[in-house]
């Protein structure tokens, strides 16, 4: 389960099973799939839930669900990652049509545009939160327990409210109307609850750092200095005096501040950012296996992977063979035992998002969003690791297990172990003049030094688990072998 989703459910089960009766919500409801791209434990879900329908008016539900849903996806950059997210709807009938309207508030609009209602629906969704338009869902335990019994899977939440007054909210969850601008509404408010935006009009009691808020007024330092001079963007106060005037936004006119405008370029990269968070790599699919044997009669060998790729796609894939490249931006590729070094060959391919929606620092100067897939390939006869007790040779181990013999030229030969180790192994050679390296799967350097003895200690504990090869440079040949961590 997903880390979004577990810590609201976390908090939400304590209110519900201190607030309601279970066995009252404890039901199952039909769920309805909008939009499908994969496996909901992998793909980013967006879940539906109607309030104010009753059971004849469900059809009517999905088609307001579908039809946000294609509003959703016409955005950017919801747009160019649609292929990452599902959608489902939770088909909940209420004993009556609509939602309430207290009147308790001050700003509420006369009787005739907006009058007194009290209707009975499944989550109590009435208007006058904090103000009038605050189209919020009171029964939030109702709403748990739920998604509890249908659907756990999700990664944000909308109720829908069968009103066609203006109004809606986000947080947690986003409810909203059924109003003209209710789509425009959940877009806004998905960009409270997906990407933790806020308002870009000030709004003193929720006034907070945040990806698109800051008290930083410097162009150089501020946390969106990338974007500045780009689109619109700068740093712009929020208001002229008191307050408001030590908080700055980064555009004059984004859907954070106005319904019907586009994110600023700030806002579209949190979103991005968040995508690339919440879905991890776009490889969800290789073949062959991860151990891989090629004859030495020249068989070919495909390698391929699945990427879920954005729209245009963005993605930059590159294959490499022992840490060199051998082929970009294609999702397969065959080797035959020709291209293969000695002994063990790693394989990766590596995809990463060259996206301009984003030029987040840590996006493209770390490697968080970095992905890659590894396979380890012999020729055949495969390098394989030789039990001592069962090997008579005069070079022997002396009890140690899991060590690799190796014949050199003239007889030399050299030994590794432990192999698997922890992180500590020893590399014995009779062969006096050795320079040794060591390199990862990506074919970077981690090690290297001349053994200035027939018996040296190699310290690699600070490497993560994985598999590793050593390279054995001698006066008159080399040899590679794979190592194991694993701690």
């Amino acid at each position: 389960m997903k880390k979004v989703y577990t810590r609201l459910l976390l908090l939400a089960l304590t209110f519900i099973l201190s607030h309601t009766n279970a066995d009252l919500f404890a039901q199952e409801f039909p769920v309805d799939t909008i939009l499908y791209n994969g496996d909901p434990s992998k793909f980013i879900n967006l879940l539906f839930v109607g309030d104010g329908f009753q059971a004849n008016e469900l059809a009517s539900y999905i088609s307001n669900v579908k039809s946000t849903t294609a509003y959703l996806f016409t955005t950017s950059p919801f747009k160019e990652y649609k292929n990452y997210f599902n959608v489902f709807a939770i088909k909940v009938p209420s004993a009556q049509s609509g939602a309430d309207h207290p009147r308790s508030v001050a700003d509420c609009p006369a009787v005739a545009k907006h009058p007194v209602l009290d209707v009975d629906t499944y989550y109590n969704c009435g208007f006058d939160g904090w103000n009038h338009r605050s189209l919020v869902t009171k029964d939030k335990g109702g709403l748990f327990w739920t998604l509890l019994y249908n659907f756990l899977q999700y990664n944000d939440l909308v109720v829908l409210a069968n009103t066609p007054y203006y109004g809606g909210t986000g947080g947690p969850f986003s409810t909203v109307s059924l109003e003209e601008s209710s789509n425009d509404i959940l877009v806004h408010e998905l960009g409270h609850s997906f990407a933790k935006l806020l308002d870009e009009y000030f709004d003193p009691e929720t006034a907070n750092e945040a990806p698109n808020m800051t008290k930083t007024s410097d162009p150089a330092t501020v946390k969106w200095k990338n974007w500045i001079g780009n689109a619109g963007v700068g740093v712009f106060a929020h208001d002229v005096a008191g307050v408001g005037s030590t908080w700055y936004r980064p555009h004059p006119s984004c859907k954070m501040r106005f319904l019907h405008r586009a994110f600023c370029p700030v806002c579209k990269e949190t979103i991005v950012e968040k995508i690339h968070e919440r879905f991890g790599s776009p490889i969800v699919g290789y073949t062959p296996s991860l151990i891989v044997n090629i004859d030495s009669s020249n068989r070919r060998e495909h390698f391929k992977i699945k990427t879920i790729k954005p729209n245009p796609n963005t993605l930059k894939v590159t294959w490499k063979l022992n840490g060199s490249i051998i082929a970009t931006n294609i999702d397969s590729i065959a080797l035959d035992s020709a291209q293969l070094g000695w002994g063990a060959n790693a394989l990766s391919v590596e995809v990463f998002d060259t996206t301009s929606l984003t030029r987040s620092d840590e996006h493209f100067l770390t490697n968080v969003h970095n992905y890659s897939q590894s396979w380890f390939i012999n020729p055949v006869p495969a390098v394989r690791l030789i039990d001592p007790t069962t090997l008579a040779h005069p070079f022997c181990c002396d009890g140690q297990t899991n060590v690799t013999i190796r014949p050199g030229n003239e007889g030399n030969h050299f030994k590794i172990y432990p192999n698997p180790t922890a992180g500590v192994f020893i590399i014995e050679s009779i062969d006096e003049s050795c320079f040794v390296n060591v390199s990862n799967v990506l074919g970077e350097i981690i090690y290297s030094s001349t053994l200035i003895s027939d018996k040296t200690e190699i310290d690699l504990s600070n490497q993560p688990n994985g598999i590793y090869f050593i390279h054995l440079n001698m006066a008159q040949h080399s040899l590679r072998e794979k190592l194991i961590i694993q701690k």
